[in-house]
């Protein structure tokens, strides 16, 4: 409404969020290289106010994508939305103070391009600064394994923090990792299909009877070269020991080239970094010649 008493409220709340995401910008490791806003902070704190995206906060950026894309999939987002934010039944009385949040939720999410978070690290800071921190972490994963629970459907992993986490006998499907940290993790006869792994870290991770079925980000993750060459020994395995099932992308060629894609591009990374010697290079190289050789065989 126009009460000047939650206007002020709202106004101090997003002074002292501002100061305390500027702060911890300010650390070591921290920067996003997103300067903190006051409109991209009052947009927050009004779509908290009006709870949705209560269970996955990141979906707010999918939205982001809807109001710049073209096309079905856009459209579709952008009427998914207005249907949620309008109430689920057209018969259904209507709700003054939700009819209120509508309007200023499609202000806020759609209007301005400048106040678009954009990605989900950016997003993380202003959800810590909230008080909102990210639900996916080591402790309710691994909470929900102990409870018993072995199959996540479609859950959104955005950017989470699953270092040293221990994840066993479970099956994830339509799950997107993206950005998170596995960083010590140990996976024993966990099977993921059709995830996204982009810019995932696993440095230092142990693969005990991983199998994984048409994901994809493995030339895109964000770890080191010794772990890429040990995940793709985990891949190229599989793929040996069941060559009718493709490992890795959706369609066989696809997933077939990946294989010694992988090891090159490991081995980039070592170039880049400076790292590792000329022995461990070449056998990276040779893994990739002998992995394209393989695949030359099957495809005659």
């Amino acid at each position: 409404g126009h009460n000047p008493r939650k206007l002020k409220a709202l106004w101090n709340r997003a002074q002292v969020c501002l100061a305390l995401m500027s702060e911890e910008l300010e650390s070591p490791g921290r920067s996003s290289g997103h300067r903190p806003t006051l409109p991209c902070m009052l947009r927050w704190l009004l779509i908290r106010e009006a709870g949705w995206f209560a269970d996955n906060p990141y979906a707010v950026l999918e939205l982001e994508k809807a109001q710049h894309g073209t096309g079905l999939a856009a459209e579709e987002r952008r009427r998914a939305f207005d249907a949620e934010v309008s109430g689920s039944s057209e018969t259904a009385p209507a709700d003054p103070h939700r009819e209120s949040l509508r309007r200023r939720l499609r202000v806020y999410l759609w209007h301005d391009a400048d106040t678009r978070f954009g990605s989900p690290a950016v997003l993380s800071g202003y959800l810590r600064a909230t008080g909102d921190a990210h639900k996916i972490t080591r402790q309710w994963l691994e909470q929900r394994l102990f409870e018993g629970e072995d199959r996540f459907t479609g859950v959104d992993f955005f950017w989470s923090d699953l270092r040293h986490a221990r994840i066993e006998k479970a099956v994830f499907e339509d799950c997107d990792f993206e950005g998170t940290d596995f960083s010590g993790a140990l996976f024993s006869g966990v099977e993921f299909r059709n995830c996204d792994f982009s810019r995932c870290k696993f440095d230092g991770c142990a693969f005990e009877a991983v199998r994984w079925f048409g994901c994809r980000g493995f030339l895109d993750l964000d770890t080191d070269p010794e772990t890429y060459e040990r995940l793709a020994d985990e891949l190229v395995r599989q793929w040996e020991s069941n060559r009718n099932e493709p490992p890795v992308a959706v369609t066989g060629s696809q997933g077939l080239e990946v294989l010694f894609q992988t090891y090159n591009r490991a081995y980039r990374l070592m170039e880049k970094d400076e790292a590792g010697d000329e022995t461990q290079k070449d056998r990276l190289l040779e893994k990739s010649r002998e992995v394209r050789e393989k695949l030359s065989k099957e495809t005659r």
